[in-house]
């Protein structure tokens, strides 16, 4: 899927929760982001149903971080 657009300005730091929701398809997709973390909760059939991504060290949203730390997403 397409990363969802959650930016804040360069030079300000996201401390506070950013949170979005929308649909694609028909289902539900919310996300929050916050600091360097982005996590999102996707319905959509085929996608994964929870994604979080380290936008610091990878901006590009490409390796969901979600299977990797399972309690952190919880």
């Amino acid at each position: 899927g397409k990363p969802l657009p959650l930016t804040a300005e360069p030079s300000t730091p996201a401390d506070r929760p950013l949170f979005l929701q929308t649909l694609r398809g028909g289902h539900d997709v919310s996300a929050v982001r916050q600091g360097k973390w982005k996590l999102i909760l996707d319905a959509t059939p085929g996608a994964p149903p929870v994604q979080r991504f380290d936008l610091e060290q990878e901006p590009g949203e490409r390796s969901n971080l979600a299977e990797q730390q399972p309690e952190v997403v919880q």
